[in-house]
């Protein structure tokens, strides 16, 4: 609704040159209350630490779902605002690991959004083309250095003509 994305978006310093202009946590507040979603045993949802870039696990039932989505969406490069927790500075579990598989106990599902390899089949905005071929010049790097994990069932989701930032 209207009143959400007001909520969503807004402007921090504007002598930042990096501000955040997006907290996707009052959206997520809404889906999680609308769906009735709630923290599952078998769920764990990966953030990373601002700072060192290590894994923070959100897991088991006690903790703020909205939050730990909002923390594991938390692409800052593309204005995305930081989650404090706990006195960190959460942000997207892709700067630790695309596929932290390695953080599960035993064989699991793993959702991976692939990266865009293809020109777009629709048409863009300035800024969308640009994360778009800036996604597109270092998808063969990033899948070099971060491959598939093996002996996990990788499910890969989104287009390859999509950027994850579009």
């Amino acid at each position: 609704s209207a009143s959400i994305l007001a909520k969503c978006f807004h402007v921090q310093d504007p002598w930042n040159l990096f501000p955040s202009m997006i907290d996707f946590k009052p959206f997520l507040q809404e889906v999680v209350q609308k769906y009735g979603l709630k923290p599952q045993d078998n769920l764990k949802i990966v953030a990373a630490d601002a700072n060192t870039h290590q894994p923070y696990v959100f897991e088991g039932k006690n903790y703020d779902l909205p939050t730990a989505l909002a923390a594991s969406t938390a692409a800052t490069t593309i204005g995305m605002k930081a989650v404090r927790h706990e006195g960190q500075t959460l942000i997207d579990g892709v700067y630790y690991h695309p596929i932290p598989a390695e953080l599960a106990q035993k064989p699991a599902i793993v959702s991976k959004i692939g990266f865009a390899n293809k020109l777009p089949t629709a048409m863009l905005s300035p800024w969308d083309y640009m994360m778009h071929l800036r996604e597109m010049a270092m998808a063969s790097a990033l899948e070099k250095r971060f491959p598939d994990p093996k002996g996990h069932l990788i499910a890969e989701t989104g287009l390859r003509d999509v950027s994850t930032s579009t």
